[in-house]
């Protein structure tokens, strides 16, 4: 019996070791994600659109982080000749929450 309990002793202990690592991990990850998000401005996220997709199309991208906790960056590109442009902010029962000219 003694040498059982030692073994789910090591092993719950190798296992606890693993879960601190994962753990750790993540908190780098979302660090890291938040840090990113932070950093990033309108005018980069137009600039780098517009080098990276090649074509002059407007675009509206995927939230990032999704799903998002209290803020979340949406990016987009509207070419340079657009003359009128509009985003509207809605929540899931269709009420306006922002509208962006």
């Amino acid at each position: 019996m003694s040498a059982q309990n030692d073994s789910l002793k090591a092993s719950n202990q190798t296992l606890q070791s693993q879960i601190d690592k994962l753990v750790q991990r993540m908190n780098t990850l979302e660090l890291a994600q938040q840090e990113c998000c932070n950093n990033i401005s309108s005018e980069s996220i137009i600039s780098n659109s517009q080098t990276i997709s090649g074509n002059n199309q407007p675009r509206l991208e995927q939230n990032l982080p999704n799903p998002f906790n209290n803020n979340t960056i949406v990016r987009y590109y509207i070419p340079a000749n657009t003359t009128n442009a509009q985003i509207v902010v809605t929540d899931i029962s269709g009420h306006t929450l922002k509208s962006i000219h």
